[in-house]
């Protein structure tokens, strides 16, 4: 690398250069540094996701709903009660240990199966078996469809318990409506009610 001056090479004997490989490391924390890149991408590319539980476990607030389920006449068909049953499990199977849910019936009239503070009440594992048995000892009657009324009363009750609630929080708010939607439903009292702009309707219907 630098040039020695040297006098006369007559008396040294011609020998081949030797080649020492590098068997150490160096400029290790750049070779840290770009470690951790490659980490980082492999992790990005991976694409990792995070449940609801773990939110919830940070203390967001979770979501307030209401499931609304059809018992006029129209779901004694054959499977149509036992279908809305399994959407109702399955919403209520999503929601979160932060989550308050409510399970209403409705035909001419709107019961509530399982209110906000009875599904707060039970401990969390077991607030989805407790509701489904609370369920099971409902069925369809021969009643018409008054949708109108049911969801006002939805409405309602979820702002009914938003104003209970002891720590105010800024939940998602949600009806979901489980039923056949049937063209008879009585929906009068729809236009004479404002309805909340918070609260998202989500609809799943049930088909033969």
């Amino acid at each position: 690398r630098t040039r020695v001056t040297f006098s006369s090479l007559m008396f040294l004997r011609t020998t081949a250069p030797r080649l020492r490989n590098r068997r150490r490391l160096e400029h290790i924390p750049l070779l840290v540094v770009r470690c951790l890149i490659l980490c980082l991408l492999a992790f990005a590319f991976a694409r990792p996701f995070l449940r609801k539980p773990l939110a919830a476990a940070q203390g967001r607030p979770g979501t307030r709903a209401v499931v609304l389920i059809d018992t006029s006449a129209s779901m004694r068909r054959v499977g149509m009660w036992e279908r809305a049953v399994q959407e109702a499990r399955s919403v209520l199977a999503d929601m979160g240990p932060a989550d308050r849910a409510c399970v209403m019936t409705f035909d001419r009239e709107t019961r509530t199966v399982m209110s906000f503070e009875q599904w707060t009440a039970v401990d969390a594992s077991q607030r989805l078996p407790v509701t489904m048995q609370s369920l099971a000892g409902t069925s369809p009657c021969w009643s018409a469809t008054n949708l109108g009324q049911a969801l006002i009363a939805a409405a309602e009750t979820i702002e009914d318990d938003e104003t209970d609630e002891e720590q105010q929080t800024s939940r998602t708010r949600r009806v979901v409506l489980i039923g056949d939607l049937q063209q008879g439903s009585d929906l009068t009292a729809m236009p004479a009610y404002e309805w909340p702009e918070r609260i998202e309707l989500a609809i799943r219907t049930v088909l033969c």
